[in-house]
């Protein structure tokens, strides 16, 4: 991680904050005794985040802002989580006001990402036909401050898109465009990223071409499985409509990725929930030899 020695440094973070970080429900609830007592955890936890962000928000200084959050772990760290978690903690909420807390803590974190991805001198310069030394180099340092201190990546992003386009799509394509100006890179950090991506789909595939007569695994992770092609599949689809240039890269022949999705959709889902449904019918266990 790069210390930072310009506009952006480590001696322009006046404290830490030591954020909690964000944890899914049910790690919060099985660390707790009863259902109760976890829900009232869960929001003054949520309150405590919540009051953080804003912290960050209402700093003054766009240099203080950007370098309390790529100088102080706990800021990148909760983020981090936040995104990797929030989406399953808010569709099993079933409490009114843990959920608004959810929600607004959601807002926040958006905000701060629009806040990071929107430098001053970046997006005013965009409108006019010059820009200065001074624009240019603050553009470029807090490209390589992105991309050094792992403030964004192709997973970030798309976990992003997931979680915001739906609801916010002009501010969650903003984002993305910014972070894409400002350090062109990650359009090779994508790239790389789909070639993984297309590598674990194509396992999935090879693994559930067809209906297995003796299943030998459990119904617990033939669901994991399920659950997780679909929300690869989702995550890709909710990155290209954010951020619809990536889309020339799914679309390369050598990665094979459009195919694969297609037989993920027409071959492997199809023969995991036929899988799925033998097992629940076997009473929901494992193992097995023929039918």
């Amino acid at each position: 991680m790069a210390t930072g020695s310009g506009l952006f440094s480590r001696k322009k973070v006046k404290r830490k904050l030591d954020v909690l970080p964000y944890l899914p429900r049910e790690t919060i609830k099985d660390d707790l005794v009863d259902t109760e007592s976890a829900s009232i955890d869960e929001r003054t936890i949520l309150k405590l985040q919540a009051s953080d962000m804003g912290a960050i928000l209402k700093m003054a200084s766009f240099s203080e802002f950007v370098s309390q959050i790529a100088y102080d772990p706990s800021v990148i760290k909760f983020i981090d989580s936040f995104l990797w978690y929030s989406r399953g903690n808010i569709d099993t909420c079933d409490d009114d006001e843990v959920l608004a807390l959810e929600k607004d803590l959601s807002t926040k974190v958006l905000m701060v990402l629009y806040r990071l991805t929107s430098s001053p001198d970046a997006m005013n310069s965009s409108s006019r036909t010059t820009t200065t030394t001074a624009e240019t180099t603050n553009t470029t340092e807090l490209g390589e401050l992105m991309f050094e201190n792992w403030l964004f990546d192709t997973p970030k992003m798309i976990d992003i898109s997931r979680l915001y386009f739906q609801n916010n799509p002009k501010i969650t394509r903003t984002i993305l465009e910014n972070v894409l100006k400002l350090q062109p890179n990650y359009h090779e950090d994508i790239r790389g990223n789909m070639h993984v991506v297309a590598k674990t789909l194509t396992s999935f595939l090879s693994r559930y071409e067809k209906t297995k007569n003796g299943i030998n695994q459990e119904s617990k992770k033939l669901l994991a499985d399920r659950n997780g092609l679909i929300d690869i599949c989702s995550g890709v689809a909710s990155f290209v409509s954010a951020y619809p240039p990536a889309a020339k890269i799914l679309l390369d022949g050598r990665l094979k990725l459009i195919p694969t999705v297609v037989s993920i959709i027409e071959i492997a889902l199809p023969v995991m929930e036929a899988d799925l449904s033998t097992l629940l019918q076997r009473g929901g266990g494992g193992g097995g030899g023929g039918a």
